[in-house]
Order: C-alpha cells, then structure tokens, then sequence
C-alpha cells in the first residue's frame, strides 16, 4: 500500500524512517524488558512477552484480510 501511495521519490525518505522507528522501538522495548525482569521475575517477563505475543496474533488472525495484497 506504501508503495502505492508514495511518489518514487519519496519512498527512500519513508523506508528511512520506518528503519529509524523500529530500531528505536526495538532499544525501547529491549531496555522496558531488561527494566521489568530486574524490578520484578523473569517469569514475569516471559508472561509478559508471550501475552503480547498471543495477542499480536489474535490480532493479525482478525485483521488478516488487511494483510491480503491484491494485484491489480
């Protein structure tokens, strides 16, 4: 859909920034993780960790026709 919306022109300036947004998100979470297994259990953090794992999947599983790409 990106790719689509988006002049050629503009789609490095984009991909740059989604790569920028996902590592920053990705030290975040790394340091919220490191954070909560030192505060609380490691167990905890698994918990953690799987919960929003099944919920990620819960999610895609209802948005899955979001995720079809058609060709046209």
């Amino acid at each position: 859909m990106l790719q689509k919306s988006a002049t050629t022109d503009e789609l490095p300036k984009i991909y740059a920034v989604q790569s920028a947004m996902i590592s920053l998100l990705f030290g975040i979470s790394s340091l919220s993780f490191g954070a909560i297994a030192e505060l609380w259990d490691v167990r905890v953090t698994f918990i953690l960790a799987a919960t929003l794992l099944g919920l990620g999947t819960l999610f895609a599983l209802i948005r899955r026709r979001d995720f079809i790409v058609t060709t046209e």
